[in-house]
């Protein structure tokens, strides 16, 4: 016998002189209902919690997805690397959790700089008055995208600081916003590139999801 006919009180059992009343609820019923209000609460929290920790593509991670080096107490410079764990947004519009190995392989600056951007953008505007060109070259090796095959990261979610801490920085928006697609246990190479006050040494940050940051110094 299952559990509402066990649980159902006979028909035979009732007199015609008997007014019916509705069953009292079983405990068992009791606790499928608890349950069942409970999972609702939790999707109904997790949606409104998802709407409002998204942010220009990314989303929060747990906390403690930083470490060193990377953090802002440590930033990665010159001949340094951080894993960086991030969530990255798919083509058709879903997320899936990404980790990568980013390493600051060198960093030019002056002559050195204006000389490099040059073989890469034609007719190359002179650093205004007081400023330099600055360039960073990174080494990103992909080491998990969640079954994805490849990925093809973005250097849009960087942005700096100069020495003061104020955004004066001028980044050279003619080079690609993207770096080259990268499979699972491979490197591809990446440039970030900016003008800054000559001799300023920027604080580079990058948003791995909203909220969460990787640091690097440019020196």
């Amino acid at each position: 016998m299952n559990r509402i006919e066990n649980n159902t009180r006979p028909f035979s059992a009732y007199s015609p002189s008997e007014t019916y009343l509705p069953q009292p609820v079983r405990s068992s019923e009791t606790r499928w209902f608890a349950w069942s209000v409970v999972f609702g609460a939790a999707v109904l929290l997790g949606s409104v919690l998802l709407g409002f920790l998204m942010h220009d593509g990314r989303i929060l991670l747990p906390p403690g997805s930083v470490t060193q080096p990377g953090s802002r107490e440590n930033p990665v410079s010159t001949g340094g690397k951080c894993t960086i764990e991030s969530l990255e947004k798919d083509m058709d519009g879903s997320y899936f959790h990404c980790r990568s190995i980013w390493a600051l392989q060198q960093v030019l600056r002056g002559q050195e700089a204006f000389d490099c951007l040059s073989e890469k953008i034609e007719n190359l505007p002179e650093p205004e008055n007081g400023m330099e060109y600055l360039v960073l070259q990174f080494s990103v090796t992909l080491l998990n995208a969640s079954g994805r095959a490849d990925v093809q990261f973005s250097t849009r979610y960087f942005d700096a600081v100069d020495d003061s801490g104020s955004e004066t920085i001028e980044w050279v928006s003619s080079l690609p916003e993207t770096l080259p697609f990268v499979a699972v246990d491979q490197s591809v190479d990446g440039m970030l590139a900016m003008q800054v006050q000559k001799g300023d040494v920027p604080l580079l940050f990058y948003q791995a999801a909203k909220d969460k940051y990787y640091y690097f110094r440019a020196e």
